[in-house]
């Protein structure tokens, strides 16, 4: 049996811009992404006794447990076959616009690298376009730090900074779905148009 235990990260978006619209509906974005300090952490327990494929255990009733889920949606874009546990300590806020579930993804891929690829998430064969089809943040939590993406979130310059620096995060009890703020990003300039 092995378990890896680790944080997942959370991030802020220091500004955002969209910049178009891809004929599939999805937008083309610039926005400086940065990770900060709060983060879900994940527990992942591999036991090659188990044979039953992924179970996600959480205590937040919102968090879907099943194949919706980006940790089992990972796992199965790393590979179909996986079979472990995974615990899941949810202190990203969900609907805040922080990335936790993008992030959780992230992390799932980087430890099933590490445990079955026996190497670094961002040396894995077509590892962005696997991320970018999770979520369009997940490109940017494999590597962290402080990066100015664009695109669809897939084309990343990281950004240096040196000092120190405080963010107050306020999230009100309101789940903003990111599919749905875009939309009505979308009616509100056809309405201005």
């Amino acid at each position: 049996m092995r378990t890896y235990r680790v944080r997942s990260f959370a991030k802020v978006n220091l500004g955002l811009t969209i910049e178009g619209r891809y004929e599939d509906g999805f937008h083309a974005l610039s926005t400086v992404m940065q990770v900060v300090t709060l983060a879900d952490v994940l527990t992942f327990t591999f036991d090659q006794a188990q044979t039953s494929g992924i179970r996600i255990h959480a205590q937040h009733a919102q968090i879907p447990k099943d194949q919706s889920n980006l940790i089992h949606r990972a796992a199965e874009a790393f590979s179909p076959e996986l079979s472990f546990d995974v615990d899941l300590d949810k202190r990203i806020p969900l609907g805040a616009g922080l990335g936790g579930g993008s992030s959780n993804a992230a992390s799932t891929l980087a430890v099933l690298a590490r445990d079955k690829a026996q190497m670094p998430p961002d040396q894995l064969p077509d590892w962005r376009q696997r991320c970018l089809a999770l979520g369009a943040d997940v490109p940017f939590f494999i590597h962290g730090g402080t990066q100015h993406a664009r695109g669809r979130g897939e084309q990343l310059a990281p950004l240096s900074y040196s000092g120190p620096y405080f963010v107050i995060l306020l999230c009100p009890p309101v789940h903003a779905e990111t599919g749905r703020v875009y939309r009505a990003y979308d009616e509100m300039m056809e309405r201005t148009d």
